[in-house]
């Protein structure tokens, strides 16, 4: 069934280093990018009611379909839930209830979203994603084209639990990105009638890219592949396409249409 969607779209440079990457740039400036994520995230989940799921991205390099050269990441902000976001947050919570969770495995803290996490954990989680953007481009010997994602609760609400309340001491060392509006997590949201939170798990994911075909113009990537796919085209313009093809085979009009002997 179709439905009228809204949305908002931002996009966040990395650094004023135009022929950077995340590959390049050190610790401190990505717990810059991190905060700068958060910042985002706090404040836009705040900003309107209608707003359902943020999605953070990044598809850096022309490989991955990126025609700006300079470091750059976007967020998609939406009034739904998009479909593969929905589904492994719903995977998440059957999970949980189902009782079916070892009781043997390490215990992992339950991080909802970037506001959960200690000062300590924004440092490792700056470490992991530099040192893994590093391999990836050490792996192709080139500047690679991945597409990353910022898994997290679907919006942020203050209080929320999956983490401890929110402080900005976890980036105490970029105090210049802490927004006065929300940085005392008093705020209410009514974003959504259900909190995700306890159930989604902040994780990053990284992704090579994926070609559509040899002619279908951009791979896919960034949004497609974390929340929904999209159609280049519209079902309208798919079935004028198949209307306006000959029905003789191609191969014949190329003189490769195969013929056989008949039997005798």
């Amino acid at each position: 069934m179709a439905a009228t969607a809204r949305g908002k779209c931002y996009a966040m440079s990395f650094s004023p280093r135009h022929d950077f990457t995340i590959s390049e740039m050190n610790d401190t400036e990505i717990r810059s990018v991190l905060a700068a994520w958060l910042q985002l995230y706090m404040e836009v989940s705040l900003e309107q009611s209608w707003i359902r799921h943020i999605q953070i991205f990044e598809n850096p390099g022309s490989i991955a379909g990126c025609a700006a050269h300079h470091p750059h990441g976007q967020a998609w902000s939406l009034s739904y839930l998009p479909p593969m976001s929905a589904s492994i947050l719903e995977s998440s919570m059957e999970h949980a209830h189902s009782g079916m969770a070892n009781p043997s495995a390490p215990l992992l803290r339950h991080i909802s979203s970037l506001a959960a996490m200690t000062p300590d954990e924004t440092r490792d989680l700056a470490e992991t994603i530099g040192a893994i953007s590093r391999r990836m481009d050490n792996l192709f010997e080139c500047s690679f084209g991945y597409s990353m994602e910022v898994f997290q609760a679907p919006v942020f609400r203050p209080n929320a639990s999956g983490g401890t309340d929110f402080s900005w001491d976890a980036f105490d060392q970029l105090p210049a990105y802490a927004p006065s509006s929300v940085g005392s997590s008093t705020s209410s949201s009514s974003n959504d009638e259900f909190d995700w939170s306890d159930f989604a798990q902040l994780h990053i994911g990284f992704h090579p890219p994926k070609y559509r075909g040899s002619s279908a113009g951009q791979p896919i990537r960034g949004y497609e592949l974390f929340a929904a796919t999209q159609a280049t085209i519209t079902p309208e313009q798919a079935a004028q396409r198949l209307r306006d093809c000959e029905d003789g085979h191609y191969a014949q009009a190329l003189g490769r249409w195969k013929t056989y002997k008949s039997e005798e």
